[in-house]
This record gives structure tokens, sequence and C-alpha cells, in this order.
């Protein structure tokens, strides 16, 4: 059973956030809250809305036809108020937050150099380097010479040289082998721990989630169904889409 965990202070809230299209409602009344500190995995089926409601918390822009209702908070303030530094997203395709011009040096350092914190870039660059299994050389090669999985983890350093206060995760571990994943996730979970930082992890990794988070949100047409921590979800899970994701870590299935 893992340790409990402590916190006071909330760093995300969702109030009744919807998204809708003319035809159909995408994600439905969701409320959620996350405190500081807190590694949350929210888990779900292709389709389920997971990754439209981090797009959702993000602002990020949607189609016209498309509606977003309810309420987003950073520590208590609008993502409008808050410094765009303290939330750093990292996405499941990153090629395409790459200047495919630039070197991985140049888009590294761009965003501390806009914050005004290029005195911690090199120091910042080489702790986490070999935590990702990335190369001091690679720094001066184009996006192009990589694969996606690299790309993923050029992602994560990026988003992580900001010391960022909320990391929001879509799938930005999914290309990486069973290993890399481990080592990252648990350096993540470790900087959770030591530093605050807080993490919303939208993952399709169950095995993954139930072992590093802290607490797991199960995501079903649209609504978080249930949620709670692994060892709360593994004893008693309520829904059924719940069951099942719990009946296929390692070793459940058997009981």
């Amino acid at each position: 059973m893992e340790a409990p965990d402590s916190f006071s202070e909330t760093a995300l809230e969702a109030f009744g956030l919807s998204i809708k299209t003319t035809e159909k409602t995408l994600v439905k009344d969701v409320f959620l809250k996350i405190p500081k500190g807190e590694f949350y995995a929210l888990l779900g089926r292709s389709g389920s809305g997971k990754s439209t409601f981090l797009k959702g918390i993000l602002g990020l822009p949607f189609p016209s036809s498309w509606k977003l209702d309810g309420t987003i908070l950073f520590f208590g303030r609008p993502k409008s108020t808050f410094p765009p530094r303290d939330i750093q997203p990292v996405f499941q395709d990153p090629v395409l937050s790459f200047n495919p011009t630039w070197t991985l040096e140049k888009s590294l350092s761009e965003p501390l150099r806009i914050f005004q914190e290029a005195k911690t870039y090199e120091a910042s660059v080489r702790h986490w380097l070999p935590i990702l299994g990335l190369e001091e050389k690679d720094r001066d090669r184009l996006p192009s010479f990589f694969s996606g999985g690299e790309l993923q983890r050029f992602a994560l350093l990026r988003a992580l040289l900001c010391r960022p206060k909320i990391l929001l995760l879509d799938e930005a571990t999914s290309a990486l082998d069973p290993i890399l994943n481990s080592e990252i996730l648990s350096a993540l979970s470790e900087l959770r721990g030591k530093e605050g930082v807080t993490i919303l992890w939208v993952t399709h990794n169950i095995k993954s989630a139930f072992k590093y988070c802290s607490r797991i949100g199960v995501m079903e047409k649209g609504r978080i169904v249930e949620e709670g921590t692994p060892s709360e979800l593994r004893r008693r899970p309520r829904e059924e889409e719940t069951r099942l994701f719990v009946a296929s870590l390692p070793g459940e299935g058997r009981k």
C-alpha cells in the first residue's frame, strides 16, 4: 500500500467543465480538484474525452462550432493571470511542438531566454539529460534527426527546464521503451515529492499509473466516473470501467 500524501494547497481546479460540438458532448460537466504536489493520472479508453479535457484546461483553441463551458483555476487564479512558465504541457506528438529549422539547443534555450532564466539553463540541462536518456551532442541537431520517442524526451526536457509549478502531460511517455518509461516516471514522482510540482498525466498506461501516481481518475464518455488512490481503486472499484482496468493489472486478473 502506498504511503498517504499530505496536501494543503490546491493547484488545479475545474468546475463544471463541458466541451460540446454541434453533434455531441465530448466532456460533460467535469469537476476536478488536484492539490499541489500530487501526481494525478487520468485513465480512460480512446475517445473517452481525456485529451479533449486536457486541451480545455489549457485553453487551447477549438473549432468555432465547439462550445466550452465551466471554470478553470490554477492556484485559485484564472490561467490568463498565471505566469506561462508555471504551466508546461507536453503532448503525445512532439513533432509539431518543435521548429524544424531550429536545432534542439535553440528550442530548449529559447523559453528560458524569454522567461529571463538563462543563467539556470546549463546546469538544468546537464542534470536532466542523463535522467531522460539523452546525450549532450544531440543538442546541436535538428528535430528531423530524432525518433518520436527521442523528441518526446526533448519536449519533456524543455518543459522541465522552465521549472514549472504544474506539468500537464498528454501521453507524454507513450513512445518510450518500458525501462526508460519507468525511469522517467520515477524521476517525475521524485520531482513532485521534493519540489511540490503538480502533475496531471493523461495516459493509457494502467500499470504505470497505479505504480507511480498518488491518485487516479477514470474517465468514461466525457465524465470522470471514479477517482481514488491506487490502493482504494484496487480494493473497492465501484464502476465497471475501473474494475476492468484493475483486472488488467499484473496478478489482479488471476485472483
